[in-house]
């Protein structure tokens, strides 16, 4: 287990990537943003703390995180990056921030045993590719607040009902 101290506001990119036998991270309460592949690759990461103050996910920052299972994000991530969860083959339960207002691309691709997702009630955008090639989602609950899906955002998900 890593514990993240107080005195960190950042965790830049690839910070602790391909940390093969990390399995559980604490975050402080401090950290605003994680950056692009900062986990990547963490192939026995199970368990991720987020500090309630945590703003922005940039991209792949968890991929290949293969241990996941269940995540959910603070209510004040108002930033996601593309494949923030790419290739997590594990991951069954994703939960959200209700501040994010855009689905980035690609954000659960690779996901093989994530079959459904509930949108945030802001989300306003879902952009091009967001969910496509994931062949295995069934089902997601699109709230009234969106206004614009991306090309190609639900390509070949043959499995959607």
């Amino acid at each position: 287990m890593i514990e993240v101290p107080h005195s960190v506001e950042i965790i830049e990119r690839g910070a602790f990537a391909d940390c093969d036998t990390l399995e559980w991270i604490s975050i402080a309460t401090s950290v605003k943003c994680i950056g692009q592949d900062a986990f990547c690759g963490c192939i026995n990461l199970s368990r991720i703390d987020f500090p309630v103050g945590l703003k922005e996910i940039e991209s792949c920052a968890f991929a290949e995180c293969n241990s996941l299972t269940d995540v959910v994000l603070p209510a004040g991530v108002v930033t996601l990056g593309s494949g923030a969860f790419y290739n997590c083959r594990l991951l069954r339960h994703l939960v959200l921030s209700q501040s994010l207002e855009t689905i980035p691309y690609g954000v659960v691709e690779g996901c093989e045993k994530l079959k459904s997702l509930a949108l945030p009630d802001h989300t306003r955008t879902i952009e091009d590719g967001a969910f496509s090639w994931h062949d295995y989602i069934e089902e997601v609950a699109l709230p009234a607040s969106v206004e614009t899906i991306g090309e190609e955002a639900f390509f070949w998900c043959y499995d959607l009902k």
